[in-house]
Parts: structure tokens; sequence; C-alpha cells
């Protein structure tokens, strides 16, 4: 069998990740509840992806599922422009993925944290989430 590497096992986990995210909002905007199509709504982080290290790129804690697109209120695009507005937005909204994001870990708030998980790990979560994917559709 061939071994897995990290790059194929994240693009799995984003795979996994993104359709959760947008199954358990009904492909509807967190923000202004705008429902579209797989397209139309897409999948955001609050902290992003590729500055962070560690699961919490995949985590329901740290995404929301945004509206996009022409025939939208672009609210993945006011998110990610509009820090100080969303994180009052967001603090106010989704307390608990925002008191997540802000619980202090070592004396550092996880979102300020650098984890790096072994393959072994990135396993583990992506038998987690096709387990909880099942259970969505």
């Amino acid at each position: 069998m061939k071994k897995r590497t990290r790059k194929a096992l994240c693009l799995s986990l984003d795979n996994l990740a993104r359709q959760i995210c947008k199954l358990e909002s009904n492909f509807t905007c967190a923000r202004c509840g705008m429902s579209g199509d797989g397209n139309m709504i897409q999948w955001a982080h609050i902290e992003g992806r590729r500055k962070k290290g560690g699961m919490i790129r995949w985590s329901q804690n740290n995404c929301l599922p945004l509206c996009a697109g022409e025939l939208s209120n672009h609210c993945h695009y006011w998110f990610d422009n509009n820090k100080i507005a969303s994180s009052e937005w967001l603090r106010k909204r989704y307390p608990d993925k925002y008191n997540w994001l802000h619980e202090p870990i070592n004396g550092k708030p996880r979102s300020e944290q650098l984890f790096v998980e072994g393959l072994h790990e990135l396993i583990e979560l992506e038998t987690e989430l096709k387990e909880h994917l099942k259970t969505l559709k």
C-alpha cells in the first residue's frame, strides 16, 4: 500500500470539512441567510487556514458558510476584509466559536498556537470527518 503524503491528506481533509460546513448550514450563508448551491456558499475560515498550522484548519469551530459570487452579498469578502467588524459580529452571533478560538492554551489563545500533527493524527481526523459526513447525508 502506497504511503499517503501530508499534502494528499490535507486536500482530503479540506474537502471533507468543506462538505460538512456546507451541509450543516443547509447551504445557507451564516451572515445574510442567503441560500445557494455549492458554489454560492463557500467554506470560510475565521482564522486563515494558511496562517496557522495544526488541525484548527479543519475544525467546525473555525469555519463559517459564507456567500460569495455575483448574485450574493459577498459576505465572505466582507468577513475577510473587515476584521474588526467581523470579529465583533462573530463574538455576538457565534459566541461558542469565538470563545473556542480565544480559549487560552499554555497562556496563549488557541488561535495563536502553532500545532504540528503527525500523519497518524491526520488520518484519524480524516476517519472522524468521513463518519460525521455520513451522518449528514
